[in-house]
């Protein structure tokens, strides 16, 4: 199980030293993310999710990561220094590294990661998650094949824009089938983990967890049958939902 340890102003400190930096940090990353992708959304025809800033784009995204940086500041120095170095990651991989095969895919994947890392960074809050590599480890996999699959769906837009993402340089179907590769070790991955920590000790876990990894499974097969037009947008919602449940089992992660 995941428990906080904390005071009286625990609510409090988690709202202003994780919470607000967290959104405001992301919806900085989302605004010049959004803003150095509008040529390729075009192509792409993605619905839009822009808030129009006009000039003031820029301030903004300054002063949410600023407001960020204050209040972990606040809160210690190993807490600012990694949401500073988590927005430099998000500007880098905005302005360049999204465009580079694999190095973009990977460099989301480990921020995915920190959505749980973070917290052992803060002087005032303290999140306890024993086996908290398993649940790194499934984040990974599963954010780097819905990367995979995203720039499949992306194709067009990032081949206008002269990326050079996995699909570019080598193929559709090749990436397709590396993003399965990366599935099926997260669902091997489940399976054994849940085998070994849980079973005949908890049954409950032990199903739940044997059915992310057919779920897992699944998906893989769902990607080779659905309509090639459907495809890819279907498999990243769908592994949007596989992570999801999937994070369900850091309530399990405290058995031994």
């Amino acid at each position: 199980m995941c428990y906080y340890v904390g005071g009286v102003g625990l609510i409090k400190d988690l709202m202003l030293y994780i919470i607000i930096p967290t959104v405001l940090t992301t919806a900085a990353g989302y605004m010049i993310n959004d803003h150095l992708d509008q040529g390729r959304d075009e192509v792409n025809q993605k619905k839009s999710r822009k808030i129009n800033f006009g000039k003031g784009l820029y301030f903004y995204y300054v002063l949410f990561n600023l407001i960020a940086l204050i209040l972990t500041f606040m809160d210690g120095i190993e807490l600012f220094l990694v949401v500073l170095g988590i927005q430099i990651m998000l500007w880098a991989y905005s302005k360049f590294l999204s465009s580079i095969a694999l190095i973009g895919n990977a460099v989301v994947a480990i921020l995915s990661c920190f959505t749980i890392l973070i917290f052992y960074f803060s002087q005032t809050i303290v999140l306890q998650i024993d086996n908290i590599w398993v649940a790194l480890v499934a984040i990974f996999l599963v954010s780097m094949a819905r990367e995979l699959i995203k720039d499949n769906q992306d194709f067009e837009g990032d081949k206008a824009d002269g990326a050079q993402t996995l699909p570019i340089m080598t193929s559709k179907n090749f990436t397709h089938i590396f993003a399965d590769v990366f599935i099926f070790c997260n669902a091997l991955f489940i399976a054994a983990w849940t085998f070994y920590d849980f079973y005949l000790n908890d049954v409950v876990a032990t199903v739940y967890g044997m059915s992310i990894a057919v779920i897992g499974i699944v998906i893989i097969i769902m990607g080779h049958v659905l309509n090639k037009t459907k495809r890819y947008g279907m498999m990243s919602n769908a592994l949007k939902i596989y992570m999801f449940l999937g994070m369900i089992m850091l309530f399990y992660l405290d058995h031994v």
